[in-house]
């Protein structure tokens, strides 16, 4: 199975050179260590020349065979170096060569293709939230934000 939660940002608000954290709490049982942690251009997918870099990444997640009933504070902290618009340099998936996209886009948090062990995978998450470090600005995630 592949399981996990992703933040689509379709217009990244990132600035390259800033330094950004994203934060939320867990609760639950998993088997599996969470161990795909990262940013895509395409959940899923890559390619075209879109994938992102991000430089001092650091961030704590829950391991295998983890079971809480009590929050958990997780944070993934990286540094955007590279461009946060890219241009595709070869076609796949609906990206079109020689058309800039978000590099950014999504932000992964899950697992990757295994079998859900004797623990299974139920995890909660509340409290999502995003800051710029550099600037200490609190950005907003919601539909309208």
């Amino acid at each position: 199975m592949w399981g996990g939660f992703v933040l689509r940002f379709p217009t990244p608000p990132f600035v390259k050179g800033h330094t950004y954290i994203i934060e939320f709490n867990v609760k639950g049982k998993t088997s599996n260590a969470v161990s795909d942690i990262n940013w895509s251009n395409n959940c899923g997918w890559g390619g075209g020349g879109l994938n992102p870099s991000p430089s001092n990444v650091t961030h704590n997640a829950p391991g295998a065979n983890w079971q809480s009933d009590e929050w958990f504070p997780f944070y993934y902290k990286w540094t955007i170096n590279d461009d946060v618009y890219k241009t595709c340099t070869s076609s796949y998936s609906s990206f079109v060569q020689g058309t800039v996209y978000p590099s950014y886009r999504d932000f992964k948090f899950g697992f990757g293709y295994t079998n859900t062990g004797e623990l299974g995978t139920d995890l909660y998450i509340n409290n999502v939230r995003m800051y710029d470090l550099t600037t200490s600005q609190n950005l907003s995630i919601n539909k309208q934000g």
